[in-house]
């Protein structure tokens, strides 16, 4: 099965919308055993999501992965797609929002463990 197959409307989303957590949890599997096999433009081919779509999320996630190589061509590519500047920045205002609550939350971790510390 290659990343065309798991990522068509007829099998992945239609598949997880049908079956149970487990089921769910070995096509997320057989997906990652697909990464990096496939051509990287193939991801952001038009299936369920647009393309253009895509490339927003994408450039989201390269904020919180920080990789400026990303963001530099994935900025380029969403005005290209005639996405506002208003939508890019929100789009990166979640990925900031999103690494923060991941933050604030593991906080609570250190806080944990300085409070049960002898210290």
């Amino acid at each position: 099965m290659d990343l065309n197959d798991l990522f068509s409307e007829e099998s992945i989303v239609m598949e997880c919308a049908s079956k149970s957590k487990k089921n769910v949890l070995e096509l997320i599997s057989k997906m990652a055993s697909s990464l990096g096999q496939t051509d990287e433009n193939k991801v952001f081919e038009n299936k369920v999501l647009k393309s253009s779509f895509k490339h927003l999320i994408a450039l989201a996630c390269a904020h919180n992965t920080r990789d400026p190589q990303s963001i530099k061509r994935l900025t380029k590519m969403a005005l290209k797609a005639e996405f506002s500047k208003a939508q890019i920045t929100e789009s990166v205002w979640v990925a900031i929002e999103m690494a923060a609550g991941a933050s604030f939350g593991h906080a609570g971790l250190t806080a944990a463990l300085l409070e049960s510390s002898d210290n």
